[in-house]
């Protein structure tokens, strides 16, 4: 091998161990709230938000898994933004817009449950985040239960129960990461070797 080659080899290693990762951060959340106090009131609204906070698309909510107790979701579905689905099944956000949501209408029963998996490669200064609340429509009163706010660094949590009587829990099943390597594969490049049969 050359000294040419032996700095060929060099620069390519280099450049495999400095390829930038991006890391996107997949965590899905269990919500639980006792709803039991609210049963009978006629007048409350579920509201999903995922607001876009680095102006990057770069940032989904998927929330399923809707368990009502003795309630039901009622009315239509009120999308904005990148916001699809309804409380009948599942809905999907992703922060095409500043303020991306859904609100709908529900009949509380006695506990109100759903996951919400939270899929994040952000790396603004100002985080990505989602927010779950509850919105009493007659009294114009909007109670924030559930805030992550998607950080490069990862997920921060913070759990509240502003509604009295209803109390809110958050449990993490399974998390994890996937590493992604968009340049690795060009990178290889870099460490052909070129060689040479000697003549004879």
């Amino acid at each position: 091998m050359t000294t040419r080659q032996v700095f060929q080899f060099i620069i390519g290693a280099v450049a495999c161990v400095c390829v930038p990762q991006v890391a996107a951060v997949s965590i899905t959340y269990h919500v639980n709230l006792d709803t039991s106090v609210l049963v009978g009131i006629s007048s409350l609204e579920l509201d999903f938000q995922l607001v876009d906070g680095d102006g990057v698309n770069n940032s989904s909510a998927l929330i399923n898994q809707f368990d009502f107790g003795d309630g039901s979701p009622d009315g239509t579905a009120t999308p904005t933004g990148g916001a699809s689905g309804d409380l009948s099944s599942a809905i999907l956000l992703s922060d095409v817009d500043v303020l991306n949501w859904v609100f709908q209408g529900f009949t509380p029963g006695n506990v109100l449950s759903f996951d919400v998996t939270l899929t994040s490669t952000a790396t603004g200064v100002t985080p990505d985040s989602f927010a779950f609340g509850i919105y009493d429509v007659s009294a114009n009163v909007f109670d924030l239960f559930v805030q992550v706010d998607l950080l490069a660094s990862g997920q921060t949590l913070r759990v509240d129960s502003p509604l009295s009587g209803v109390s809110a829990t958050v449990s993490v099943p399974d998390s994890g990461s996937v590493m992604m390597f968009p340049l690795a594969l060009a990178s290889l490049g870099l460490l052909r070797f070129s060689f040479r049969k000697k003549l004879a």
